[in-house]
C-alpha cells in the first residue's frame, strides 16, 4: 500500500520552523533501548535560517505555486497553521522489537484542533479514534498518527530485523500493522520509567550545544547477530557500544563532534590497543601538488595483535595466514604502524575500449574519456625481511604491471604510478595545506572537494553547471580522531565551505536555490533542443510518395 508523505512533511517543517522560544528537551519521550536517535533543536536552527528566508527563494515559490491544496498553501505561508508548537524540540528514533521494529517522529502540539485538521487532510481519513486523552489516525496499514493537547507522534513500521546482514532473509522479518503500532506508540509516549534521558551518556551529549544530536546504539541495532557471532565474541563486544555526538551549522562550516562509548568487553580490547600521532613530515612526503584525498593513521601493531586476541579472532587469522606460510606475528612485525594512503592528480584521460571483432576480422573500438589518478600507499618499516617475505607471497597474486613498489630499510611504498612511489622515497617534501589539519592525531582524513568538483569530467551542460555551482560552495572535508581514553574515543568531522563568513545553514538554502535554478535553465534548454531536433527531422526527412505502377494491359 502506498505510504503517506506525512512523516516527511512534518520532519521538513519541524527543521525549519521559525521560533524564538526555548526548547523543552524533557518533553520528549525516547525509550532507553532506542537503536538510533536524532534530536532536532528547532529554536537553534530557526535562529540561523528563518522561514521568511526560505519563502524568498524561487524553489519555494515554485513548490508553492505547484501546490493545488489550500491547506498545504496555508501551512507554507505560516507553518504554525499546522498546529505544531514551533518552540518545541523534535526527535526521530528507531526501536527494534523482536524481528521487526518501528520509527517515531515526535514533537509538541500548540493547537490540537489545527493539528487534527492537518492529520485528516494528509492521511485522507475522516475518522479519529479516541483512547483516553490520545487521538489517533491510521493513515495506512503501516503508519499511525497520534496526539493529545500537548504532544504528537508519527509511528511507522520499519523492519529492523533486516539490519542483520547474516539473517535468513525477508521471511524472518516481522511487519507490524496499524493496530500494533497504536499500542507501541502509546507505550512510548506514556512510559517515562525507561527513558533514554536516564542514560548518563545520552544526558551528557544532550548537554552539549548542538543544532542536532545523534545517538546510534550498535549493541541494540545488531543485537540479533550475537548468537551467530558468539564464537568470535562479537556479540559481547557490540553490547553497550554507542556512537553519539552533536552537529552544528556554524559560519562557513558544518561541524560534528562525536564520541564513541565502548561497553565493558570492548573496553578490555581497546585498552590494549595503543595509538600514536600521525607525523606531519610523513604527509609532506606525498609528491604531488594536486592531492584529492588522504587517509593516515599511526598505531602500535603489537597493540593490534592484543586487540585481535581479545576479540577472539587471532586464531582464525593465524589459520588463514598459515596457508601462505606466515603468521600474524610476522605480518605485524613488518611495520612500525604508521600508514598513509593518498589519491592525487585526477584527470580525464583518452581511453580506447575494445568490444569485439567485426565480420571482416577488424577489431571494434570506441574512444572515450575515463578518470585517471595516482594512488599511493606507504608504511614505515620495522623488519625488512618480513616485508620481503610478504611481497613474495603477494606478487604472484597481482597482475603484472598493475602496481609499482619500493622497499628500503625505512619505508615500504606502493602505488599505480612509479613516479609517485619514487617521489615519496626520495625524501623531498611538498608543504601541503591539509598537513596541519590532520597531523598530530592518531587518525586523519582529508578530502579536497574543490579539486574534485573542478575536474573536467566532460559531462553535459546541466552536469557542468551543477558542478560549477557546487564548486562555489563546498571547500573540503576534514576528519580527525583523538586517542582513546577511559572507554571513550572522540573524533571531529568538519565540512568546510568556500564562504567562511556566512552561516552554513543559510548557505545550504542558497545552494538548493542555485541547484534549482541550474536545473530549470538547462531543462528549458534541453526541451528546446529536443523540439528543434523534432522540427529538423520533420522538414529534412520527408519521404517522397511511392511511384505509380500501372497494371499491365491485357
Amino acid at each position: 500500500m502506498k505510504r503517506t508523505p506525512f512523516l516527511t512533511a512534518l520532519a521538513g517543517a519541524a527543521l525549519l520552523l521559525a521560533s524564538c522560544k526555548s526548547a523543552n528537551k524533557s518533553g520528549l519521550a525516547i525509550p532507553k533501548d532506542a537503536a538510533v536517535v536524532l534530536h532536532i533543536n528547532s529554536a537553534s536552527l530557526s535562529s540561523k535560517l528563518s522561514w521568511d528566508d526560505i519563502k524568498k527563494t524561487d524553489w519555494f515559490k515554485d513548490a508553492y505555486n505547484e501546490s493545488k491544496d489550500s491547506l498545504a498553501k496555508k501551512i507554507m505561508d505560516d507553518p504554525k497553521a499546522s498546529g505544531i508548537d514551533a518552540g518545541s524540540d523534535f526527535a526521530f528514533f528507531l526501536k527494534k522489537r523482536g524481528r521487526g521494529g518501528f520509527s517515531v517522529f515526535e514533537g509538541s502540539v500548540k493547537d490540537a484542533a489545527a493539528f487534527e485538521t492537518l492529520a485528516k487532510k494528509i492521511s485522507h481519513q475522516d475518522k479519529t479514534e479516541k483512547d483516553g486523552e490520545w487521538n489517533s489516525i491510521a493513515s495506512d496499514d503501516n503508519t499511525v498518527v497520534t496526539w493529545n493537547n500537548s504532544k504528537f507522534a508519527v509511528i511507522n513500521d520499519v523492519p529492523l530485523g533486516g539490519m542483520n546482514p547474516m539473517g535468513g532473509g525477508m521471511n524472518e522479518i516481522t511487519r507490524y500493522k496499524a493496530d500494533s503500532l497504536k499500542v507501541f506508540v502509546k507505550q512510548v509516549m506514556t512510559n517515562s520509567d525507561a527513558s533514554l534521558f536516564d542514560d548518563d551518556r545520552f544526558a551528557s551529549v544532550m548537554k552539549e550545544t548542538g543544532d542536532m544530536h545523534v545517538w546510534v546504539n550498535s549493541g541494540v541495532l545488531y543485537s540479533d547477530m550475537a548468537g551467530m557471532l558468539s564464537m568470535m565474541k562479537f556479540g559481547s563486544l557490540l553490547e553497550d557500544n554507542v556512537a553519539a555526538g552533536t552537529v552544528n551549522f556554524e559560519d562557513g562550516k558544518i561541524a560534528a563532534k562525536m564520541k564513541q562509548f565502548y561497553g565493558k568487553e570492548m573496553q578490555k580490547a581497546m585498552d590494549k590497543w595503543k595509538f600514536k600521532n600521525v607525523d606531519a613530515s610523513v604527509l609532506d612526503r606525498i609528491p604531488s601538488d594536486n592531492v584529492i584525498g588522504v587517509m593516515a593513521m599511526n598505531t602500535d601493531p603489537q597493540g593490534l595483535k592484543e586487540f585481535l586476541k581479545t576479540i577472539g579472532v587471532d586464531g582464525m587469522a593465524n589459520m588463514f595466514l598459515s596457508k601462505a606460510n606466515t603468521s600474524l606475528d610476522e605480518v605485524l612485525s613488518a611495520t612500525k604502524g604508521q600508514f598513509v594512503m593518498a589519491l592525487s592528480d585526477l584527470q580525464m584521460k583518452d581511453t580506447t575500449i575494445s568490444y569485439g571483432v567485426s565480420s571482416d576480422g577488424k577489431p571494434m573500438t570506441v574512444s572515450t574519456k575515463s578518470p585517471d589518478m595516482s594512488f599511493l600507499f606507504a608504511t614505515n618499516v620495522n623488519q625488512k625481511a618480513s616485508f620481503e617475505k610478504l611481497m613474495n607471497i603477494v606478487k604472484p597474486q597481482v597482475p603484472e604491471g598493475s602496481f609499482a613498489y619500493q622497499l628500503n630499510n625505512d619505508w615500504f611504498v606502493a602505488g599505480n604510478k612509479a613516479a609517485a612511489v619514487n617521489g615519496f622515497l626520495s625524501g623531498n617534501t611538498t608543504k601541503h595545506a591539509f598537513t596541519d589539519k590532520i597531523s598530530g592525531h592518531p587518525f586523519g582524513f582529508y578530502l579536497d572537494v574543490q579539486r574534485l568538483l573542478k575536474t573536467d569530467f566532460k559531462g553535459g551542460a546541466m552536469a557542468k553547471s551543477m558542478l560549477a555551482e557546487s564548486a562555489a560552495v563546498w571547500q573540503d572535508v576534514v576528519m580527525v580522531a583523538d586517542e582513546y581514553k577511559d572507554g571513550v574515543a572522540t573524533s571531529e568531522i568538519t565540512i568546510n565551505m568556500v564562504d567562511g563568513k556566512t552561516n552554513s545553514l543559510k548557505q545550504l538554502n542558497q545552494y538548493i536555490e542555485k541547484m534549482h535554478t541550474a536545473y530549470k535553465a538547462n531543462k528549458v534548454a534541453m526541451e528546446n533542443d529536443t523540439q528543434n531536433m523534432s522540427v529538423d527531422s520533420t522538414t529534412t526527412t520527408t519521404t517522397p510518395p511511392p511511384p505509380v505502377v500501372e497494371e499491365p494491359k491485357h
